[in-house]
């Protein structure tokens, strides 16, 4: 299957088509919340500047998923700080807030496309701004732990948070 992964913003979706868009990744509650999201919300969010989304679509328009990204502060603790050389405030990282992937592509390869795009994306940002790592804030803790074993994110507080230090990312990617 060919797709490119790009910002919705070039997608040629509307409003109005996103909404009659069949965009289905399960039938959890936090599944189907991400398809409503995707379908009401993401453009609008994108075009204010909330939170960016990125699609991974077919030329004939079918998306397969999409993921978002927004600027984020996180308070990490002191062993993590002191590690990593950063200052006693919140640290800046990037906000991976939405990641889907539609039900009849699931386990094709999308959602890791998804993620190398959106960590190459974050590292062309960090050459401009302060960012200090990844967070993800994953709706249960089988999608946590899956970012804990598959991807070495760390949980840093007691949600079901995760951070990546953005020098992972750079030696994974290198």
């Amino acid at each position: 299957m060919s797709y490119v992964i790009k910002p919705l913003t070039e997608s040629g979706f509307t409003k109005s088509s996103l909404r009659k868009l069949s965009f289905d990744c399960g039938n959890a509650a936090d599944e189907q919340e991400l398809a409503i999201y995707f379908k009401r919300y993401a453009l609008t969010n994108d075009q204010s500047g909330c939170a960016k989304t990125f699609v991974a679509i077919t030329d004939d328009l079918q998306v397969l998923g999409y993921y978002t990204l927004s600027a984020s502060l996180i308070d990490l603790p002191e062993l993590f700080r002191k590690e990593a050389k950063l200052p006693d405030y919140p640290s800046p990282v990037v906000l991976i807030g939405k990641l889907a992937v539609c039900k009849s592509c699931q386990g094709k390869g999308i959602g890791q496309a998804l993620m190398r795009d959106a960590f190459l994306r974050i590292l062309e940002t960090a050459k401009n701004i302060g960012v200090c790592g990844i967070r993800i804030d994953p709706s249960n803790q089988i999608k946590q732990g899956y970012y804990i074993q598959k991807c070495g994110f760390i949980p840093f507080d007691e949600t079901l948070s995760v951070y990546l230090p953005i020098e992972t990312v750079r030696e994974a990617l290198r």
